[in-house]
C-alpha cells in the first residue's frame, strides 16, 4: 500500500491544478501500484469549494494523471454521507454526481460508499457507521474495506 494524501488537503492542496512535483497522482505514476484510489471531495465540500470549480479539479486532476500512466487500473470514491449541518445535501449530491461523471468521461470506475452506507447521514448513523458528522466509525471503515477488497480482488484478476 503506498498513499499520497494528508488529511485536510484539498484538490488544490495536494496539486492537482498546478500539477507539481509533490503531487500524488504523479508520486503514483512512480510506484505504479496494482489499483489507484482516488477518495476525494469531504475536505472540499466541508470547506466551500463551489460545485463546479471542484468539477473542474477532479477532471483536470484525471486528464494530467492519465498523461503520465497512473490510473491504469483506478477506482474513485463517492464521498460518504455528511451530516447535513455541515454540508448540505444539495452539495454532497453534486460532488458525488461530478465524481460520478468525471469517471464515466475517463473510463475509470466508481466505488460508491455514499450508496454503500445508506445514502444520507441519517441512514449511515442509523445503520451504525457514523462516528462523527464527518467520517465514518470502524465498523463503516471495516464495511467500505470488505466492499473495496471485493472489487480490488475482482481487478487484479483480470
Amino acid at each position: 500500500a503506498y498513499g499520497t494524501g494528508t488529511n485536510g488537503w484539498t484538490h488544490s492542496t495536494q496539486g492537482a491544478l498546478n500539477y507539481s512535483p509533490q503531487n500524488g497522482m504523479r508520486k503514483i505514476a512512480t510506484v505504479n501500484p496494482g489499483v489507484t484510489v482516488i477518495n476525494i471531495g469531504i475536505n472540499d465540500a466541508v470547506g466551500g469549494t463551489p460545485d463546479a470549480d471542484f468539477r473542474t479539479a477532479v477532471g483536470t486532476m484525471i486528464e494530467r494523471s492519465a498523461g503520465v500512466g497512473s490510473l491504469t487500473d483506478a477506482v474513485i470514491c463517492t464521498m460518504n454521507p455528511l451530516d447535513t449541518a455541515s454540508v448540505p445535501q444539495v452539495t454532497q449530491d453534486a460532488f458525488n454526481l461530478a465524481i460520478r461523471e468525471v469517471a464515466a468521461a475517463n473510463s475509470i470506475a466508481v466505488f460508491d460508499i455514499n450508496a454503500l452506507l445508506g445514502g444520507t447521514f441519517a441512514a449511515m448513523s442509523a445503520g451504525g457507521w457514523a462516528f462523527d458528522a464527518l467520517h465514518p466509525n470502524e465498523a463503516g471503515y471495516a464495511k467500505i474495506a470488505a466492499e473495496q477488497k471485493k472489487l480490488f480482488d475482482m481487478i487484479l484478476a483480470a
